[in-house]
């Protein structure tokens, strides 16, 4: 069964693409009484503008009030990624390639080492893997290749 944040990705994802944009995540936050769905949106360069947010916020919430996910009322919070950008996507991956990225993992598959291998989303990256930073279990640092 998908979670409310995957179904508005299935709905949004194509809308941003339509918009040239590109829809980097998408989180349900808040309470059950009081939820927050945060969208964030970058252009397919980096640097979205307040413009296009602005017209972003218009499509999304008119998607999202056709998708009707909330029971009650919500607050719709659209924006740019900002400098901790998710990464969820191969393409995600691949663009920032050769990058220093921080990653946060609850669940770690596999320690070697010092290599721990990451499950999802990397796990569809075949032998991605990341090294410990810190003396944090929760925090790596990875070169991605």
């Amino acid at each position: 069964m998908a979670t409310k944040a995957e179904k508005l990705i299935e709905v949004l994802e194509p809308l941003a693409e339509g918009n040239g944009l590109e829809l980097v995540t998408v989180e349900v936050a808040g309470t059950k009484k009081n939820p927050i769905l945060r969208v964030c949106l970058d252009t397919p360069q980096g640097g979205i503008n307040l413009d296009q947010l602005a017209e972003a916020r218009e499509w999304v919430d008119a998607a999202v009030d056709e998708l009707d996910p909330f029971k009650e009322s919500f607050v719709l919070e659209v924006s740019s990624p900002g400098i901790d950008r998710p990464l969820r996507k191969l393409s995600d991956f691949e663009r920032f390639a050769g990058e220093d990225e921080f990653i946060r993992s609850i669940a770690v598959e596999e320690c070697d080492e010092g290599v721990i291998t990451m499950p999802v989303p990397v796990a569809k990256m075949h032998g991605w893997s990341a090294k410990a930073k810190e003396a944090d279990p929760e925090l790596f640092i990875a070169g991605l290749m």
